[in-house]
This record gives C-alpha cells, structure tokens and sequence, in this order.
C-alpha cells in the first residue's frame, strides 16, 4: 500500500521521524530551482535501473514527491514493485510542499560558462 499525504503532514513529520527520507523525482534541473534541504534527488527517468532503488532501508520512511504528484505516483508503484515499504506520496508535489512555512527549502548554486 502507498499512503498518500498532504504537504503539511510532510512539514509536521519532518522534525519528528529520524527515519524520514525525501526522495524527489524531479529532473536534476528542477531539484536545483529548489528542494527540501537534505532531499535526495532520483530522478523518475533515472528508476528503471534497478540499482538507483535498491540503496533504500527497510527502516527509512519515504516520502516520495514530484511538481505536481503525477511523476510521484509512478516511482512510488516502481519503488513498491521492488519490495521497497513505509511509501508516502506527497500530494500536490513540490507546487503544495514550497507553501509549507516550516519546511526548509534550498536551492542549487549555477555555475556560469
């Protein structure tokens, strides 16, 4: 079963879950214009190598968002599909998660040519 959250479930659980893993599924380019800090990056186009999902713990929470929650859903069933466990889905993906006041954001520094 993938358990899917809102954004501000995701802000209250992130102080409090030592376990608690972001893992966004957005292209590099749109994780550097900004992501939860200590998010990890792993790309949708990036999950069908098997070894890109299986560096997961089966104590780790993953919380699984994209920009809007349709990419989220697909990596979530590609996860699940490979015994990954404890999947939330975050709704509304990064356009709901930069609302979150109490959610710690960070953004990429570009390097210019």
């Amino acid at each position: 079963m993938i358990i899917d959250i809102e954004a501000d479930e995701l802000a209250m659980d992130i102080p409090h879950d030592p376990n608690l893993v972001v893992i966004d599924v957005r292209r590099e380019t749109e994780f550097a214009d900004g992501h939860i800090v200590n998010a990890q990056n792993l790309p949708l186009d990036e999950m069908n190598d098997v070894l890109n999902l299986s560096h997961f713990e089966d104590n780790q929470n993953l919380y699984i968002h994209c920009a809007g929650g349709y990419r989220s859903v697909i990596a979530a069933s590609l996860l699940k599909r490979e015994g990954t466990h404890n999947l939330r889905n975050v709704l509304g993906g990064w356009g709901k998660i930069k609302e979150q006041e109490t959610i710690k954001v960070q953004k990429e520094a570009r390097v210019l040519n």
